[in-house]
């Protein structure tokens, strides 16, 4: 099972899931304070920034890229909302 670790803002959380979670789901159930909103790729309230394993997350869709602008792809980040764990990945809260 895949491990993911969450760096939050004053602690972090380390949990397993299954092969294809939802990444905002499984958060949500482990008790990890990640904030969301619509949980539709609309709001961009659940954007996180990947620290590792950016390559064992689903890859990026089409609405997802235009949220997140070139910018924010190139920093590594991801909504939660519309990334599904497929391996160990890291992920950080931002501030």
């Amino acid at each position: 099972m895949p491990r993911v670790t969450v760096i939050g803002r004053d602690k972090t959380y380390v949990y397993e899931c299954k092969e294809g979670e939802h990444l905002l789901t499984s958060a949500i159930r482990e008790g990890v304070p990640l904030d969301f909103y619509c949980s539709t790729g609309k709001c961009r309230t659940c954007v996180v920034r990947v620290v590792e394993g950016m390559e064992n997350l689903s890859p990026i869709s089409d609405t997802e890229a235009y949220r997140l602008g070139s910018g924010g792809v190139t920093a590594g980040e991801r909504l939660s909302c519309q990334a599904f764990v497929e391996g160990d990945v890291t992920i950080r809260i931002p501030e």
